[in-house]
């Protein structure tokens, strides 16, 4: 629950600040000096809240123990940071909504339910 309330806590940030988003997202590797220090630390802050929401889940045993968390958290953040290439305030589905999507795909994955 807690990594889909980080999936809606992202995607709403998105909704509102679309463009910035974009631009932190895919722009922040042309800064130079301080600036760039201080992207380079605030993505590795975002990498290590997911890395820690991954952890407290093999922990508990509500997600896969096995998983290669930086990986994962690679994986979940750069699923974020495209968002701002296909969302759109216009589309059929709310930021809510896609992160419950995304939740659904990072966590159940694409096989079937078993029967």
């Amino acid at each position: 629950e807690r990594l889909r309330s980080a999936l809606r806590a992202h995607m709403e940030v998105l909704a509102v600040n679309l463009d910035q988003t974009r631009v932190t997202f895919h722009q922040w590797h042309y800064l130079t000096g301080e600036r760039h220090h201080q992207m380079v630390a605030a993505r590795q802050d975002y990498e290590d809240l997911f890395r820690g929401l991954l952890q407290e889940g093999a922990r508990d045993g509500s997600l896969h123990p096995r998983a290669d968390r930086k990986v994962v958290a690679l994986t979940i953040i750069g699923s974020l940071g495209s968002a701002t290439e296909w969302y759109t305030p216009t589309g059929s589905a709310s930021p809510g909504e896609l992160a419950e999507a995304i939740g659904n795909l990072i966590l159940l994955g694409l096989a079937p339910d078993p029967q």
